[in-house]
């Protein structure tokens, strides 16, 4: 039997007890990589482990040539872990950083293609998000690499930093735009979230929330009925009543799992727009020693 692998981080509460902080999507929540504490600053802890894991799943994906520039930062990143010298570890952090702002640039050209490509298309449109999310996953991994080195060197120049944000930004904006425009399809614009509101089980709630913040699926199911047409009937034993019709669209299996794929990468692109917000606003100390026993976990 084929086993799905998803991965996902937990980290111990306050009270002792394990959060996961992707209970409903196994998407990691980035920005919970920083622990507060009541007595002292808070902390980022040493995510090492994440960046490890999520390598595994994706060195083997893509072309060769950006494969091998995705590889290559990866191992300068894990050079630089180990010396414990300031001058070669800035040595070997300006290297990353020259090799990631390079792969960045260039993947962020190669959406911006395949952005071109999709609104093209007709026929290709989910081969076109695959190759997209492979792009994503790599870009993603590139900068929570750049994240770790830069705050193991010197975690207050995140209060300076703009370009990391840059590519957070960029990222973040052209999957909200695919994003919207995959889950907007249809005659009314919300015919998406009817279909999954009707046809799939709890799964609305994750979609809404990209679209319309804070809107539930009950104030959603609320305002579809009180939208949708009335038909007046006659019964001879009731007479009149009016009966309400919503209508939507069946959406097929491609166009679904195209919303999944941009859905589960606007949440990760967000949660690392989250941890950079936090690095730059708050006191936050490099916490290398903090207890990684539950930083994540890996579920086959």
């Amino acid at each position: 039997m084929r086993k799905n692998t998803e991965l996902f981080i937990g980290l111990r509460r306050s009270n002792g007890q394990i959060g996961y902080l992707s209970e409903g999507l196994k998407i990691p929540e980035f920005f919970e990589l920083i622990l507060e504490h009541d007595n002292r600053n808070p902390a980022l802890v040493d995510f090492a482990p994440v960046i490890e894991k999520l390598h595994n799943l994706h060195c083997k994906q893509n072309d060769e040539k950006t494969r091998n520039k995705y590889n290559s930062i990866y191992n300068y990143w894990q050079d630089a872990k180990t010396y414990t010298k300031e001058s070669i570890k800035l040595s070997r952090s300006e290297q990353l950083s020259c090799a990631s702002n390079e792969l960045i640039n260039e993947l962020q050209i190669r959406l911006r293609e395949k952005k071109k490509c999709f609104y093209a298309s007709q026929n290709d449109q989910k081969l076109i998000i695959d190759g997209l999310k492979e792009d994503c996953d790599m870009y993603i991994d590139v900068l929570l690499c750049f994240i770790h080195s830069k705050a193991s060197l010197e975690i207050e120049s995140f209060r300076r930093d703009n370009v990391l944000r840059a590519y957070s930004d960029f990222l973040e904006e052209l999957l909200f735009e695919l994003f919207s425009e995959v889950i907007q399809s249809g005659r009314d614009g919300e015919s998406f979230f009817k279909y999954l509101a009707f046809e799939s089980n709890g799964d609305l709630q994750t979609y809404l929330e990209l679209i319309h913040p804070g809107k539930s699926e009950d104030q959603f199911l609320l305002s579809v009925i009180k939208n949708s047409k009335r038909n007046r009937h006659w019964d001879e034993r009731f007479s009149y009543y009016n009966q309400v019709v919503i209508d939507y669209e069946i959406f097929n299996q491609h166009h679904i799992e195209m919303a999944r794929i941009l859905r589960d990468l606007l949440y990760k692109i967000r949660s690392i727009s989250k941890l950079l917000s936090s690095l730059k606003e708050k006191n936050v100390e490099w916490a290398p020693n903090e207890s990684t026993e539950h930083l994540f976990a890996l579920l086959e």
